[in-house]
């Protein structure tokens, strides 16, 4: 959406606002269409400058840390995060309704957040699944039905034929395999399987797409989780067992420690939605309310 003209920096510009999944980014462009500026999410500016002027203090600038940009504050501590089996919370700023109340094992409300580590999946428990096709089919970064992905899986589960056990097998082998190392990119089941490498969001996806090629109803959520002393951005998985189990590939886990808050369900397509909650959540333990 055009919004007018401004003066930025000496230029005569033109204001447009983008808007796509709740986000909001202000872009000034020059009439000869290059961006003077721009305000991003994270609160982040980019500014057109000379080349000189850009590189003049950067080897003395700090690193920006995206993960601390984006992280939740939180009042209060958590002394066994990993071990959590029950976590409640107080829950406040203006994103606080894109919480979502998703039990039985995450529970909101009225600023109130409960989650209840759900308790493990039991082998040979019946395995009717959900009627919806998206979480056995492939879809859009979670290429299921890729031959190497599908040969891939077999290979792991083997003659693994209880659900519960072979999830076991999938989950400790991409724990174990995969090198862990920031990502910038959206990832792709298909090349982390390749490259064997990346943070949350490669072990999510790669999950995913091995534990479909299996036959197990699965799929990506978004979140964040408690990491040295402030929830962080973070991505894991949900399976079918028989019910729906939380699974980390990152941590080894299923089910999934209640430090875990889920906000929303979907592949890295969907996750951009994320950044429009960041800044706009706050957490407090019952104990910093004393």
């Amino acid at each position: 959406m055009v919004e007018g003209r401004e003066t930025i920096d000496g230029i005569e510009t033109l204001r447009v606002t983008e808007e796509a999944q709740g986000l909001r980014t202000h872009v000034w462009l020059a009439d000869d269409g290059r961006a003077v500026r721009e305000e991003a999410m994270l609160g982040l500016v980019l500014r057109a400058e000379p080349r000189e002027a850009a590189l003049r203090d950067l080897d003395s600038a700090a690193p920006l840390d995206l993960a601390t940009v984006a992280r939740i504050p939180l009042q209060g501590t958590i002394a066994n995060p990993r071990t959590t089996t029950a976590l409640t919370l107080r829950v406040s700023g203006p994103a606080m309704g894109s919480v979502p109340d998703d039990p039985p094992r995450q529970r909101m409300r009225a600023g109130v957040l409960r989650i209840v580590r759900e308790a493990a999946p039991v082998p040979g428990s019946p395995q009717a699944g959900p009627a919806e096709d998206l979480y056995v089919a492939p879809s859009p970064f979670i290429e299921s039905d890729d031959p190497t992905i599908v040969a891939r899986a077999r290979a792991i589960v083997g003659d693994e034929r209880d659900p519960a056990r072979g999830a076991e097998r999938l989950l400790h082998w991409v724990a174990t395999s995969l090198t862990r190392e920031p990502s910038a990119t959206v990832p792709s089941a298909r090349e982390v399987l390749r490259a064997l490498r990346g943070d949350c969001n490669e072990h999510a996806v790669l999950l995913t797409a091995l534990a479909r090629a299996a036959g197990i109803p699965a799929r990506m959520i978004a979140g964040a989780v408690y990491l040295d002393g402030a929830f962080l951005y973070h991505a894991w998985s949900e399976l079918w067992l028989g019910r729906w189990v939380s699974a980390d590939a990152v941590f080894d886990q299923m089910p999934v420690d209640a430090t875990h808050v889920k906000l929303l369900e979907g592949g890295p397509e969907r996750h951009l939605g994320l950044a429009g909650l960041l800044g706009g959540l706050s957490f407090a333990t019952p104990e910093a309310d004393t």
